[in-house]
């Protein structure tokens, strides 16, 4: 009856966000969620007044550059 996000169907294509009649959906970086329980993946428009989650490091995330190492496969070192 009422629009919402189902994410036991979303393959995170962004249809939606085309589609949408009044800009209320948009892309974001954040896709990869957990739940706790099936019904927890559906999403009813009161659940998007919060907005998505503040992510929190304990430390600040580096940036880093992948090297193929032929010994120990996909290493990384320091980007910057």
């Amino acid at each position: 009856r009422y629009p919402g996000i189902n994410y036991t169907r979303c393959i995170f294509c962004g249809f939606c966000v085309d589609i949408c009649p009044t800009g209320a959906i948009e892309h974001v970086s954040i896709h990869d969620v957990a739940f706790d329980s099936f019904e927890a993946q559906i999403f009813k428009p009161k659940d998007f007044e919060t907005g998505p989650p503040k992510v929190r490091y304990k430390k600040p995330p580096r940036r880093v550059k992948p090297r193929m190492d032929p010994k120990r496969g996909i290493t990384y070192e320091p980007a910057d």
